[in-house]
């Protein structure tokens, strides 16, 4: 995750931990009961797709927003033993262009994504 950009000079892998960072950082200043361990391992692998999403040449990643939060699940259910909630959470979190996420932990990866895709996007300078 680390040799592919993100956001601007964001690279996947970096993206990852600040998602994971502010979903542990909501979850414990609003005193929300939930599973740090599982929390954490949903928001490092919500964005385990293994691609360069910028690189159109094969056409093949066109609708990446829509599609890749099922190709990060997919590899993370091969490589990891992860449950339901952690895969809905990592299909889900492109919420509005996928179904809503359905569960507290699907709901805390997709806003932290949102906070920190928008920071990385509009507060970082491009490569």
């Amino acid at each position: 995750m680390k040799k592919y950009r993100q956001h601007g000079n964001v690279s996947t892998y970096d993206h990852s931990i600040s998602v994971a960072e502010k979903a542990l950082s909501f979850a414990e200043k609003h005193h929300l009961k939930i599973d740090k361990d599982e929390l954490i391992t949903a928001a490092l692998l919500h964005d385990y797709y293994l691609y360069d999403w910028h690189d159109f040449s094969d056409g093949t990643h066109r609708l990446h927003g829509f599609r890749h939060g099922k190709k990060a699940c997919k590899n993370a259910v091969e490589d990891f033993d992860i449950n339901k909630r952690q895969q809905q959470a990592i299909k889900n979190h492109m919420f509005p262009l996928t179904l809503p996420p359905t569960t507290l932990l699907g709901l805390i990866v997709t806003y932290s994504d949102k906070v920190c895709s928008f920071k990385e996007i509009f507060l970082t300078k491009k490569a």
